[in-house]
Order: structure tokens, then sequence, then C-alpha cells
């Protein structure tokens, strides 16, 4: 006759890692040979002071033993064993004593981004925000930008830092929807990911719809065609000083203009079913942002009147542009939506080019120094 009798298990310890202790986690151990396994019971001491902490047998032919979630704490080192029991409740002997570490996971954010929100740059830096409860520091992290096939267009390397979480991506692709994916790793080796989406949205500075290039091969030459469009106006009000024979100096004796085709103090336009662009150079920004009727107002540029209706107000303070769109409800104007420009952070002596184009009313807009 032969006797089997139950060999000394051992902790699977390649599939053991730090984990958080709010959740399941499931111990496996290695047990070939000797009699069939019915039975696991677990011992779980703190390392600090020997405590045990959790003991239980469980009926089980399978060779692992889960912890329930909140059995144990976060930010404590724990040591385990383990022995097996047969259908005699015989048991083996204890296996070796591992070392167990437990860690909440960390907070990511990719901060300076909402999701499915619209960029308006080619050029964008992603920002990173990182918390964790029992202080495990940051390894290391990685960026990394999809398609909307979920296929990589870019990667950062990893980066080693306990600091700033930031990466560039350049280059990206007009009127494109992209995904942004945030991976960091602690100094326990715990990972953790972060995923977010967003459209560009941006304007490039050229004027293709302005100008028009057309090949001269006979003459070895290039004709520009350019197509310039001009709205007369009149001071309405104080005094527009003429600079230079091309700007209008509407602040130093706070003139208003008035465009001759309308009545309101702004610029009169056609919304083409909201398509429809607009450029401006502007000199002498001033960065302001007051209550005015206990409503915070930045520095008005001009007000936009659609012909269907639609009132924009355009205004400069945090350093950018931004452009509020009304609608008219019971003939009053209801603020619908806001944009903004990219940060320029003009002072009163830089010339600015603001760039705006409306496409199927989805509105981008850019600022260039």
């Amino acid at each position: 006759m032969v006797i089997k009798i139950l060999v000394k298990p051992q902790i699977n310890t390649t599939e053991l890692s730090v984990f958080d202790a709010t959740e399941d986690y499931v111990i496996k151990f290695i047990a070939n040979t000797g009699d069939q396994v019915l039975a696991n019971e677990i011992e779980i001491q703190k390392t600090i002071d020997n405590t045990q902490v959790y003991a239980n047998k469980i009926n089980s032919m399978y060779l692992n033993h889960t912890i329930l979630a909140n059995t144990l704490q976060n930010g404590e080192v724990y040591r385990i064993h383990l022995r097996t029991y047969n259908n005699q409740n015989q048991y083996s002997s204890w296996s070796d004593w591992v070392v167990l570490t437990c860690f909440s996971k960390p907070i990511i954010d990719i901060s300076n981004i909402i999701d499915n929100s619209i960029l308006n740059n080619q050029n964008y830096t992603f920002m990173g925000s990182y918390n964790q409860s029992e202080e495990d520091k940051l390894q290391y992290y990685k960026f990394i930008l999809y398609d909307y096939n979920e296929n990589i267009v870019s990667e950062s390397p990893i980066i080693f830092s306990q600091n700033d979480i930031q990466y560039k991506f350049s280059g990206m692709t007009n009127n494109q929807k992209y995904s942004i994916e945030l991976q960091v790793t602690t100094q326990h080796n715990i990972t953790v990911n972060i995923k977010k989406s967003f459209t560009t949205e941006y304007i490039a500075p050229m004027f293709t719809n302005y100008i028009t290039l057309t090949n001269n091969k006979e003459n070895a030459s290039v004709n520009i065609q350019v197509i310039a469009i001009r709205t007369l106006g009149h001071i309405a009000s104080g005094n527009a000083i003429i600079e230079d024979g091309e700007w209008a100096n509407c602040i130093t004796e706070k003139g208003i203009i008035q465009f001759d085709d309308q009545n309101n103090n702004g610029l009169y336009f056609q919304y083409n079913q909201g398509n429809w662009q607009l450029q401006l150079w502007l000199k002498g920004l001033i960065d302001d942002y007051t209550p005015i009727n206990k409503v915070l107002e930045g520095t008005l540029i001009t007000s936009l009147y659609g012909d269907n209706g639609v009132m924009f107000k355009l205004e400069y303070y945090n350093g950018m542009f931004h452009l509020y769109k009304y609608i008219t409800v019971n003939n009053k104007y209801k603020i619908m939506a806001h944009y903004a420009s990219n940060i320029i952070n003009a002072k009163s002596n830089d010339i600015v080019y603001l760039f705006m184009q409306s496409t199927n009313d989805r509105i981008s807009m850019g600022a260039i120094l």
C-alpha cells in the first residue's frame, strides 16, 4: 500500500505583489505532490510586532486563498504563511514566511484638460497630478497619445521624476479626435492610468481663403490674387486717434467706432449658417477683469452681431481672448457658450493678431504676438 503525505506548500511569490487592502486579493500557492489538498489555512502577522491580524481555514481544492477587502490596512507591512489539509484533516508543515505590503492606489489626473474637450492648438503640454495616501512616492510616468482608432500616434519616454508630471506633444492634426493616457508607477510598483479624449480645433495662420497663387510658367513667375473686404465706419462718441496711418486709438479719448451698415456699437456680419471668419489686429490691450453691474467682465474689444439675431462679445482678460455667444430668448440676450484663445499675456505695446473661425457653429480662435 502506498501512503501519500502532505508536502510543505510554497506561496507563489512570482504572482505576489503590493495590493490595495480595500479590494479582495488572491494568494496563490504551490503543492504539486502528496495527498489531494482539500483545505488550506493562512495566518498573517504584522512585521512590526508579530501581532496576528488574520487566521482562517477554508475548504477548497483550489490552490489559492482570497483575502477579503478591508481585512488588512493600507500602509502596513505583513508576513504571511500557510498550510494545507487532506481528507483526513491532517495538515502539512507551514510554508516559509513571505512579506506582504499593502498600499492604496494613487489618485492621478491629467489636470489641464477636461474629458471630451476641445484644444485650440496643434502643440500642447499635458500636465498631470499625483496623490497617494500612504506617501508611496511616484517612481516614473509616461504619456501616450492615441488617434480616434486607438492607434498610438506618439508617446513620451519613461520619465523618472517625483516632481512635475508633464510632456509636450507637437504637430497634432487639426479637426481630429485624440485621446491622451497618463500611466504612473509608484515606488512600490503600483501602476495606474487615466485616459481622456479631446478634439483639436485650431487656427493655422494661413490665408488661403484670401490669397490665391497661380503658377505662370510662360513668365517664370507666380501670380498673386488678393481679395480684401472693407467695412466703413464713423466715430459714434469720444474720439479715435489715427496712429501711423493704420491704427485707430480708441483708448486715450474713449472713442467708440460705429460701422455705417448698422445701429449697434459693434460689428454686423452675415452669420452664414455658422460659417464665418474674422481677423483683428490689436494693440494697447488692457488685461482687466472687473465687476460691471455686479457681473465680472473683461476688457471689451467689440460686440459682434449676426444677421440671424446671434450676438457675440469679445473680451480680453487673464492673458487671453474670450468670446461669449448670446442668443435671443423672449427679446433678451441669453448667454449660450464661451470660447477662449491660447494664452498670450500681451503687453500694452504688443501688436496682436487674432483670428476666429466658425465652421458649422463650432468656433475656434487663435492669437499671435
